[in-house]
């Protein structure tokens, strides 16, 4: 009875945030954990209230867990950085993501946790000590301070950023915090960032990968790419999709990197001052207002105002950095690209030469996006059907050759009709249709700042083709065809 008692009152705790009782606590037995590495840190975690057990009497230390369960951990455990407000009709981690922001901490917005990793995690305890580092850098300042010995060895390589962060060891990580004596939200001055004792002058980060690095050294920090696609610029991107809610792509051109664009959340803008979790307002207040046109050579090449409402684009020292902005959630970056700056000015048009090799690539790159997208919310991933990519390639094709832009065709058919054409019989469908934007990337933010495109792009349904076509009024017209077959 003691036992289920003590685990009632800790669960409740936990759920309502509040510290468990230290006599209960400290009764509560789990034991999937007696002989664990982290066994004594466990027991400390839930007598301190930091973390409680389940219903059924276990802790499950190896579970994976999320950003949003780390940090009420860690605000758990310092209740001086803030008390969450209640969430109301909002997401129950709202509040402990108003105090992150608040102090200008590194998050991610993973919200699933077999994508949260041990790298999220260092960058966001180094931010909560004033430190907006890469992730290698981040990693090392936890070694060299002794907030971590790393997971097979005390190196960045053995402390295994990639791995999934577990229940056991963000019980570590933040029980190494509160015995160091370190504080959040106090900056340490004692030390200076690893950023700013790079070489580089880079005013941009992703993954630790600057404008004018080269592609060799690309390739030892995050391996061989899945593939390598077109651009409308004419370097190529080295695409990294292995993990969708950190989905990266890394623009080369002889040999030394041009181009790159992440929707996950490792990177940074001027060492920190600008970093993943901040919001269009956040970001102008430190960059000022965006641009609103483009000079290349006597041509101003003026900036859309739908474009406007949902990115933000700058001009930094050798690049052009462009934030993507979800104006359903409160504004916040949701993806970044950087294209350098001499690139970008020597692409005389809002559009590359049309050709098979860009066609392909912006049809893959944006399903590979709507499941970036699907990932970081904790979504089943959709499945690539290529008879649905050939029915949306047909219907841009369409759209370019007669000069229409909706679902419905002049022949009065609708995306239904067409699926049905082909042969695929369909228990549901949605389209998701778009015009004019430079590539696929632009034309998913647009499609995610957008009720109904948004609704089809988080729908429950299985799978996805996309078709591109150049030409027509508007140079190059995207069609998303989603379906789920009748026998599903």
């Amino acid at each position: 009875m003691r036992l289920a008692a003590a685990l009632l009152a800790a669960l409740l705790a936990g759920l309502f945030g509040l510290p468990a009782p230290a006599d209960t606590a400290r009764a509560a037995v789990f034991p999937d954990v007696e002989g664990h590495w982290a066994e004594e840190t466990v027991d400390w975690a839930v007598a301190e209230g930091i973390v409680t057990g389940y219903p059924d009497g276990s802790f499950r230390p190896n579970a994976p867990v999320s950003e949003p369960e780390f940090l009420a951990m860690l605000i758990r455990a310092f209740p001086e950085a803030g008390t969450p407000d209640p969430s109301g009709n909002g997401p129950w981690y709202a509040g402990y993501y108003d105090i992150a922001a608040g102090h200008g901490w590194m998050v991610s917005g993973i919200l699933v946790a077999e994508w949260y990793n041990r790298g999220h995690v260092a960058q966001l305890i180094a931010s909560t000590q004033g430190q907006q580092l890469s992730v290698t850098d981040a990693v090392q300042y936890l070694l060299d301070r002794g907030l971590s010995r790393g997971k097979t060895a005390p190196t960045v390589e053995g402390y295994r950023p990639d791995d999934s962060l577990t229940r056991a060891e963000a019980a570590q990580f933040i029980r190494n915090l509160k015995d160091s004596g370190l504080r959040l939200g106090d900056p340490q001055t004692g030390g200076t960032s690893a950023v700013s004792e790079t070489p580089r002058s880079a005013e941009v980060l992703v993954r630790g990968i600057a404008i004018g690095d080269t592609e060799e050294s690309v390739r030892v920090k995050l391996g061989p790419p899945a593939r390598v696609d077109h651009s409308q610029y004419g370097f190529s991107w080295l695409v990294y999709n292995s993990d969708p809610a950190n989905y990266t792509l890394v623009g080369v051109q002889s040999g030394r990197v041009v181009g790159l664009y992440t929707s996950g959340g490792d990177w940074i803008v001027r060492d920190g001052t600008v970093r993943p979790g901040m919001t269009r307002s956040q970001v102008e207040r430190e960059l000022g207002q965006p641009e609103t046109y483009i000079l290349k050579g006597n041509t101003r090449f003026q900036i859309h105002r739908d474009d406007l409402e949902i990115s933000g684009l700058y001009r930094l020292e050798g690049a052009f950095v462009k934030f993507y902005y979800d104006n359903f959630q409160s504004e916040i970056i949701a993806g970044i690209k950087i294209v350098e700056s001499e690139t970008e000015l020597a692409l005389r048009s809002f559009h590359g030469p049309p050709g098979d090799r860009l066609r392909e690539s912006f049809e893959r790159q944006s399903f590979e996006l709507a499941n970036a997208t699907r990932a970081q919310r904790g979504l089943d991933l959709f499945v690539w059907n290529d008879r649905v990519a050939a029915v949306a390639r047909k219907h841009s094709e369409d759209m370019a050759a007669r000069g229409y832009f909706d679902h419905v065709n002049p022949d009065g058919d609708s995306p239904g009709d067409r699926l049905e054409a082909a042969g695929l019989d369909w228990r549901g469908y949605g389209e998701n249709i778009a015009a004019g934007h430079s590539d696929a990337i632009d034309a998913h933010h647009a499609w995610m700042n957008s009720e109904g495109h948004r609704s089809n792009l988080l729908s429950g349904l299985r799978e996805l083709g996309v078709g591109v076509a150049f030409g027509g009024d508007y140079n190059v017209y995207y069609t998303q065809n989603f379906y789920t077959p009748r026998n599903r």
